[in-house]
């Protein structure tokens, strides 16, 4: 990680003045609690190129109460433990030294070599900021100095970061800023913070509600959106958009329990109960009134979330997800949810399951590390169990119907036109019956915010954008298909066949609808 700001020395340090941890260490990229499992850890390594992670406590999530490293992974490996039960407490090195920005490089070195370890935490006022490896102290020890000015910036060592205006791309650089340390944070925020890098997303786990969950998040802005990830898929779904949402809105992505590679709970395998750990997520995660996004599984948990919670959601983004009753979907996903048990699923390698859903995606080039991510999150028994979700349709979606009126809260629907899983009498379903909703169809399948993410990612921005202004008046009716807006008035006989035809919902008047 090599962008953010370049420090220069101080006027009054002499041109050979050893060189400060504040020039070497490197943004911690991401943190991880006690209550963690030490797979999470690995995963967490593998996937920043570090070797240790900073452990911070729960209550006091700003200060470093230990390190894991992969050592200690390696060796509880070696002795035989599993890593998807071992808690991170067990294996961590305790109250570890840390050292401040300001601390010199020399005595860096001699806390490495006289404590027998390689990394060295770096703190402020607020809290972890950064970590310090013994390769950059030793590269730091042995760089010349000879010759260089006092006033001259120290050449940027691996890791050491600069300004937006030393980037070579102002416009795609995102400068680093430390953990935990926002900009203008809210007064409710308290939970850990990574690093964004060129607005992408960088995962890491919290123990939420008992379980450890995985999250990514973008830079604070003044609105904040949620965001639930898609089956059978994870966070990295949203990566094609995510740049885009990120220049609106303080994001959080979420794996959610069961789903991606966040920890199972069988109780909360359900569009009910899902709901109702989405709003214990949001005060985890300290995030006032967000908007939220949920495609697919999303569609039925933010809907009965927002029943039960009025006013705690800002306004709602979904689609592509089961939501008729009496249920209409096709193909495998009926199968799923009509099989009178699953053991004969279990002896069926859930990779090759996932491999087959991602062939309907139809246009998006699949990023090899996204694709094994996808296939790594439901590895095991995680597949089969995770479709218990989707099986409680049958119990959870006439509960949804019968409160679908009553949801005030402004809801955006956005689906593939060709969608071969999901009919698209789902959404008109949802669209005809909630107070307030607007529908959009992409020219795309089922995978529409990954096949159409342009498109999407304009549909999502524009709502939110325009949420203040019509909060009070209806939507303006429109259908959008590879991205051109039609006026339902000009409407082609093709472009209405993409919506299917359906009984007008009684008993509520159309002028507080909007309606295709």
């Amino acid at each position: 990680m090599t962008e953010a700001f370049t420090h220069k020395p101080s006027m009054h340090r002499p041109a050979h003045a050893p060189a400060t941890a504040a020039d070497v260490m490197r943004p911690a990229p991401a943190t991880i609690e006690p209550h963690a499992h030490v797979a999470a850890a690995a995963y967490l390594m593998k996937h920043a190129g570090v070797t240790a992670l900073v452990v911070v406590d729960d209550d006091h999530a700003r200060q470093p109460v230990g390190i894991i490293t992969e050592a200690d992974i390696v060796q509880a490996v070696a002795d035989g433990k599993d890593v998807n039960d071992l808690r991170i407490r067990a294996l961590m090195t305790t109250h570890p030294t840390v050292i401040n920005a300001g601390t010199s490089i020399r005595d860096a070195a001699r806390s490495t070599v006289t404590g027998h370890f390689r990394h060295l935490p770096v703190a402020g006022e607020a809290g972890l900021i950064g970590m310090v490896d013994i390769t950059d102290v030793c590269a730091a020890v042995a760089r010349p100095t000879a010759g260089r000015s006092a006033s001259e910036p120290r050449p940027a060592y691996p890791g050491t970061a600069r300004t937006r205006q030393d980037s070579p791309n102002p416009r795609t650089t995102t400068a680093i800023r430390p953990m935990n340390t926002p900009r203008n944070p809210p007064a409710r925020r308290s939970h850990t913070m990574t690093a964004t890098m060129n607005q992408t997303i960088q995962p890491q786990f919290r123990t939420i509600d008992g379980l450890s969950i995985r999250f990514a998040e973008s830079e604070d802005r003044g609105d904040h959106a949620l965001l639930l990830n898609p089956w059978p898929e994870s966070l990295f779904a949203f990566e094609p958009i995510w740049a885009r949402l990120a220049e609106h809105a303080h994001l959080v992505a979420v794996d959610l329990p069961g789903f991606g590679h966040s920890e199972r709970r069988d109780d909360l395998l359900s569009p009910q109960a899902m709901g109702e750990f989405v709003i214990r997520l949001v005060d985890a995660l300290g995030l006032e009134n967000p908007h939220a996004v949920g495609p697919d599984i999303g569609t039925s948990a933010l809907l009965l979330a927002a029943a039960a919670h009025p006013g705690r959601l800002r306004s709602l983004v979904i689609g592509s997800g089961g939501a008729a009753y009496p249920i209409q979907l096709t193909g495998v996903l009926k199968e799923w949810i009509e099989t009178p048990d699953l053991e004969g699923y279990r002896s069926i390698d859930p990779r090759q399951i996932v491999a087959g859903a991602m062939t309907y995606i139809e246009r998006y080039a699949l990023p090899d590390s996204v694709r094994e991510d996808y296939l790594s999150s439901y590895e095991g028994d995680r597949f089969v169990e995770s479709m218990r979700y989707v099986r409680a349709y049958p119990a959870d979606l006439p509960v949804l119907r019968d409160l679908l009126p009553e949801i005030q809260t402004p809801v955006q629907i956005i689906n593939g036109a060709r969608d071969p899983v999901v009919p698209l009498v789902n959404a008109k379903y949802l669209h005809e019956r909630l107070p307030q909703s607007n529908l959009d169809l992409l020219d795309a399948g089922h995978f529409a915010w990954e096949d159409a993410a342009d498109e999407y990612a304009a549909l999502v921005t524009s709502w939110w954008a325009g949420w203040l202004r019509n909060r009070r008046n209806r939507p303006r009716r429109r259908i959008v298909v590879s991205g051109t807006e039609t006026p339902p008035a000009r409407r082609t006989a093709a472009t209405a066949q993409l919506l299917p035809a359906g009984p007008a919902h009684r008993g509520r008047p159309s002028a507080q609808r909007s309606r295709t």
